[in-house]
């Protein structure tokens, strides 16, 4: 992995790690189970977010590394890993918001959140 790639998800993770504090920090000050049950649930929505972000990341740097290579060999086609990995991360974000919406039914606004800290 390149070091600058490394240096970008090292800094979002640190990032990820303070959004994720922070939203559990706001909701530890409630008294009863149901409202730390609460905080526990946003806080997985703001790591969720998080990490589909930093999974955007990912993808991003693995496209432009391949359209590198691409243009080395054949020009006419350096920009089709960058359209494939904009489909891919189309679908990541989607599929990922889906997943925590439907299936686990996390809070959205805090997905949101988490997932804009990242960008």
């Amino acid at each position: 992995m390149n070091k600058t790639i490394f240096r970008v998800i090292a800094a979002q993770l640190i990032i990820a790690i303070l959004v994720v504090a922070v939203v559990w920090a706001f909701n530890l000050a409630g008294d009863s189970a149901h409202e730390l049950a609460d905080g526990l649930a946003d806080a997985k929505a703001a790591a969720f977010g998080a990490l589909l972000g930093i999974a955007t990341t990912l993808i991003t740097a693995r496209s432009v590394l391949k359209s590198a290579r691409a243009a080395q060999t054949t020009p006419q086609f350096a920009l089709l890993p960058v359209f494939v990995g904009l489909l891919l991360k189309f679908l990541a974000v989607g599929g990922g918001v889906f997943l925590a919406l439907v299936h686990w039914q996390l809070p959205p606004l805090l997905l949101v959140v988490g997932f804009l800290a990242m960008q």
